[in-house]
This record gives C-alpha cells, sequence and structure tokens, in this order.
C-alpha cells in the first residue's frame, strides 16, 4: 500500500488500509447496486490524505442511492445478496473516473515539489 498511487476497489474490509496509502494517492471504491456508504472508507481515505471517488453501479439518480440501500441494508439477507454481487463497472465510467484521479494525483504532486 505504501508505494500505491491509484487503489480501485469494491467496497470492504481490505479497504481498512487506507491510512498507510502514500500522500496524494486516489481511490476509487466501487459499489454494487443497493450497497452504497461512501462515508465509511471514503472518509477514512480523506483523513489519511487521500483523493476519493466512488463509483455506485446502480442507478445515481437523486435518492436512488440512499433508498436502494435503506431497503437492502433492512435485512441481513438483503446486505449478504448485495455484498455477493459480482462487480462489473462500465468500462467507459471507470475511465473517466481514473483519468480524473491521475489529473488529481498531479496536481497533488505538484504541490509537494
Amino acid at each position: 500500500m505504501a508505494e500505491t498511487d491509484i487503489l480501485i476497489s469494491p467496497h470492504g474490509a481490505q479497504l481498512g488500509s487506507l491510512p498507510f496509502l502514500p500522500d496524494c494517492s486516489q481511490v476509487l471504491e466501487m459499489f454494487p447496486k443497493g450497497y452504497w456508504i461512501p462515508a465509511f472508507y471514503g472518509s477514512l481515505a480523506q483523513a489519511g490524505g487521500s483523493g476519493y471517488q466512488y463509483l455506485y453501479l446502480g442507478e445515481e439518480e437523486k435518492g436512488t442511492m440512499q433508498e436502494d440501500t435503506k431497503s437492502t441494508a433492512a435485512t441481513l439477507d438483503g446486505r449478504i445478496r448485495a455484498r455477493k454481487q459480482k462487480l462489473c463497472a462500465p468500462l467507459k465510467a471507470v475511465v473517466i473516473a481514473v483519468d480524473e484521479m491521475v489529473q488529481k494525483w498531479h496536481s497533488c504532486c505538484d504541490h509537494i515539489v
């Protein structure tokens, strides 16, 4: 982790090591439909000095992500089902996010040097 500049990961416990990323690193966290909680690891990334973005793999309409998550999180079975989904992010969305992250990384590094 100490030499990772850009990290792309599904939501999960593996993101608990975000504080060990170097300054200016960037994180892209992917969420399955019905399971959107960016404040959980997003705040950890930002507190450690990393940039943070998320990619929600459901419909990103205002209120939809919260409502999907609320109904999914209501039961243990719903949470398990959401976490077991295979994540297949649209390539174009990932490329756009990574491009933005690279630009932010360069900008941050320019200020350090």
